[in-house]
């Protein structure tokens, strides 16, 4: 019996994560096995979570669910295919551990990792796991923008100052802003806009106050 074509699997597993509105951020293939830097960006996943069971249903944690629901479906477990993800009780830090492990993502100025096609506007989903190195990758260059970034403006568009060089992301002052329903809580982070990387790929309106709302709810007196 012939062995199973490696590529065909990844071919597979990449399609299936795109129709669910997935991106894969960045592929390794080391040693015994292949790393997968799962993610979300742009409209396909807020399409696909919004019209999913666990949003139309009024789930908790709607987009987790959501997520671990349908990677684990495209998994072959019995074969040791395995996914971790950002919301499990024991996950690593996925900013440190990413932009160590994949090299088109890196660490911002802001906090979050950065990609050079989706910049800031995109969100870790899952670290997935084969159990085997099936082929070689082309190696990226490592992707590190914001150290030769001289005019650094995503430090400089929050209108209450929450990011600076030299001290660390005051979510407090962030969150408080939100409060006053300014135009980065429907419209998106002013820092991250002003990121020249990933312009694009900004936020839907929809989506956008989404994720502010459930910031600045979590900081409710």
């Amino acid at each position: 019996m012939r062995a199973p074509d490696p590529t065909h699997r990844f071919d597979t597993l990449k399609q299936g994560l795109e129709a669910a509105g997935f991106v894969i951020l960045d592929a390794i293939s080391a040693g015994k096995r292949t790393d997968i830097a799962v993610g979300s960006a742009g409209d396909a996943f807020w399409n696909a979570v919004s019209t999913a069971r666990e949003w139309v249903e009024g789930y908790e944690d709607p987009i987790d669910r959501y997520t671990a629901r349908v990677i684990n479906s495209l998994l072959i477990a019995e074969q040791g295919e395995e996914a971790i993800y950002p919301f499990d009780a024991d996950a690593p830090n996925f900013v440190r551990l990413w932009p160590a492990t994949f090299p088109k993502l890196a660490p911002s100025q802001l906090g979050p990792m950065i990609h050079p096609e989706y910049g800031l506007w995109m969100a870790a989903r899952a670290h997935v796991i084969l159990p085997q190195a099936f082929f070689k990758f082309e190696q990226s260059p490592k992707f590190s923008p914001c150290e030769s970034c001289e005019a650094k403006p995503c430090l400089h568009a929050c209108p209450v100052g929450a990011f600076s060089a030299s001290k660390p992301y005051d979510y407090l002052a962030c969150a408080a802003h939100l409060k006053t329903n300014p135009a980065c809580f429907s419209g998106g982070c002013d820092a991250r806009g002003a990121c020249p990387y990933g312009q694009s790929w900004q936020l839907p309106k929809d989506q956008a106050k989404y994720h502010q709302s459930r910031f600045r709810t979590a900081f409710d007196d």
